[in-house]
């Protein structure tokens, strides 16, 4: 399908929005930008916005016809998915524009008056635009001036005999008045948690108004020979990459030492074709797990230099496509491979305890629920299971998505009893999709939410203390954010991440425990792209007056991976739940037992009144000011109380200091 790019560049501002959209379904991602073409980059990226629904087209509501008195300074109109048009409005805050109305907001811009007519310009005749003041309208008069009446002259084309004769003469088309009152939408409810109730909260999308920023360049690891599986996995020190050489060299590479990758870097090459899937070892960081199309995982320890390959496990058929260590079992791995099989391997053995093989194709990527009983896949013929691995027994599975590309499943669990899945995937058309299951009943999603059509597949990574599935693609330059609500079956998407570098090509998710909870930090980043891997960190805006309070309302509790059962006894049925942590090590004061701010209701006219007197008062004591300076201007002899006053002094100093 092809798509286009929609560019509106408004003639009397300096912001450009681009909006990208297909010929029949399109992003719902709106990217603002300011121009200024006086210094560089001209370019600047601003927050970008999202449409409900995927977009069809867009176009820009004139200026005029814009709520001036509140700043509007733009107001697009997005035809969307499902025959829906939705206003999107732009303003910049400013305190006075209650008071005063903020001209320079509002250079002057084109009217509807043509400088120049037909004749004119069919004789070769130029005129620039004729441009006027805006300004705000009278109350019920704002659509006077931009439908006036447009005369329209008879001409040989559209006199009798022609087509134009037989439609009917053209009509007005009216708008509503800017200033006209709303009609009342139907109330909307929200069913809140006492915590969210306590904390004030309007709604319970704590996260929708999330935002994102680049590290500077200083912190970003350059110079990444990175190769093109474009595979990134990261821990609380160390990041690793699939890289551009022969066999399957994998780079390991400290977090604490950006800058370029040349010096530093560990190379870790054990396989004899590329690299297909990595994975950290959560209870010994020092080990890299590497999966490769030569049917084999290698167990490295990239801290010893004399023996890497600390385990070797061989078995399957053909290539191996995916890793995923268990949560709470130490050394007990599962592997997915195109011999159609599921493999869970003793690492410390190095042999398979079990083998699953109830699939008609392979699998795509492989998730275990909060302690390891049970782990969900989704394969290439379409089919979501959820799997008892130790038992070999299927415990549900279902249809996932229509489309053929790659489709992933996570496990997004907080608790032992959460029985939630989130998949991503496409439809038949290209449209990207994610379904939100429960996984006791998987005969239809809870939730479906398509994003976009795009070709490229979704890279899903959960944050179970938060509760939040983030989304990147390859190719593209957005964080998708999306917060997860079991109880009400919904997935709320939250303001993108717009990343302003090259085109991602990987990305992973640091531990949450490198996340600075007093600047309410929630998620850090690595993004991979060409050649380079920048960090990006994602905050939840709060006021100042809360940043010393730990916000216990989005910061949950987080795994520590310090213990685990034995592989032996997991196999024989013993379950541990995992070991957890809460974030707030430092003892900061818990959001949630902050007194709250008594607020007084004010009136309106009340406020007005007073600042009107504050800046009376302040107009008055400026002018006394300046009334005293001209009557001390009016006295030079007060300045020279002591010294004598000589008449002839004026006369003896004309000819002085002039030369003849």
């Amino acid at each position: 399908m092809q798509v286009e790019h929609l560019a509106l560049l408004p003639p009397c501002s300096h912001h450009c929005w681009i909006d990208s959209c297909g010929l029949f379904q399109g992003d719902k991602i709106i990217r603002t930008y300011e121009i200024n073409v006086d210094k560089a980059p001209a370019f600047s990226p601003l927050q970008a916005t999202t449409s409900s629904r995927p977009a069809w087209g867009v176009a820009r509501v004139p200026k005029r016809a814009c709520a001036l008195t509140s700043c509007e300074v733009a107001r697009l109109l997005v035809v969307e998915q499902g025959n829906v048009i939705e206003p999107i409005s732009y303003t910049v805050p400013r305190r006075d524009a209650v008071n005063q109305f903020q001209a320079d907001l509002y250079p002057d811009s084109r009217t509807s008056t043509p400088a120049l007519t037909a004749a004119d310009w069919a004789s070769r005749r130029d005129a620039a635009p004729l441009l006027g003041a805006v300004v705000p309208a009278a109350s019920g008069t704002a659509g006077a001036a931009l439908h006036g009446a447009i005369d329209v002259a008879n001409t040989s084309w559209n006199a009798g005999g022609g087509w134009a004769s037989a439609a009917p003469p053209p009509t007005a088309i009216l708008t509503p008045d800017i200033d006209a009152p709303a009609t009342q939408a139907a109330p909307i409810k929200f069913e809140l948690s006492e915590k969210a109730k306590k904390l004030g909260s309007i709604q319970g999308n704590k996260f929708k108004y999330i935002t994102g920023k680049t590290m500077a360049r200083s912190e970003s690891f350059l110079n990444v020979p990175s190769s093109d599986a474009a595979l990134l996995v990261a821990n609380a020190t160390h990041w690793a990459t699939a890289i551009v050489g022969t066999g399957g060299p994998v780079l390991v590479h400290p977090l604490g030492s950006p800058g370029k990758v040349d010096h530093g870097g560990i190379v870790i090459n054990c396989h004899k074709l590329p690299v297909t899937d990595l994975e950290f070892h959560p209870f010994r960081p020092q080990l890299l797990a590497t999966a490769s199309d030569d049917c084999s995982i290698q167990l490295s320890d990239y801290t010893n230099p004399n023996e890497r390959v600390v385990a070797s496990l061989s078995g399957h058929d053909k290539g191996i496509r995916c890793v995923a260590f268990h949560p709470s079992a130490n050394n007990v791995l599962a592997s997915g491979a195109m011999d159609c099989t599921i493999r869970l391997w003793d690492v410390g053995a190095q042999t398979a305890r079990q083998v699953i093989q109830k699939f008609d194709d392979a699998p795509w990527n492989v998730s275990f629920n909060f302690d390891g009983t049970l782990l969900a896949t989704i394969s290439r013929d379409k089919v979501l299971r959820v799997i008892d691995p130790r038992a070999n027994r299927t415990a549900a599975m279902a249809c996932a998505h229509d489309g053929a590309k790659a489709q992933k499943v996570l496990w997004c669990a907080q608790h032992l009893s959460s029985s939630t899945l989130v998949t991503v995937g496409f439809t038949a058309r290209s449209e990207r999709q994610v379904f939100l299951w429960d996984a006791r009943n998987l005969l239809d999603p809870v939730c479906q939410t398509t994003l976009d059509t795009s070709g490229s597949a979704l890279l899903p990574f959960y944050d179970e203390s938060a509760n939040v599935i983030y989304l990147v693609s390859r190719g593209d330059r957005t964080v998708m954010t999306y917060e997860i609500d079991a109880a009400a079956g919904t997935v709320a998407p939250c303001a993108p991440f717009a990343f302003t570098g090259a085109p991602i090509a990987g990305a992973a998710l640091l531990p949450k425990q490198s996340c600075n909870v007093r600047d309410v930090e929630v998620a850090k980043f690595l993004l991979l792209t060409k050649a380079t891997i920048e960090p990006v960190t994602l905050s939840v805006p709060r006021a100042d007056k809360l940043k010393p309070f730990f916000q216990d309302d989005i910061y949950g509790v987080v795994r520590t991976y310090s213990t685990g059962v034995s592989p032996d006894a997991w196999f024989r049925g013993h379950d541990r739940a995992p070991s957890t942590e809460s974030l707030n090590r430092s003892g900061m004061p818990l959001l949630s037992a902050r007194e709250q701010d008594v607020v007084v209701a004010v009136p309106n006219v009340i406020e007005f009144q007073a600042q009107k007197d504050r800046e009376d008062h302040a107009r008055a004591v400026r002018d006394q000011q300046i009334q005293r300076l001209h009557a001390l201007a009016a006295q030079p002899t007060l300045h020279h109380q002591g010294a004598a006053v000589h008449p002839d002094d004026d006369d003896d100093d004309d000819d002085d200091g002039w030369d003849d």
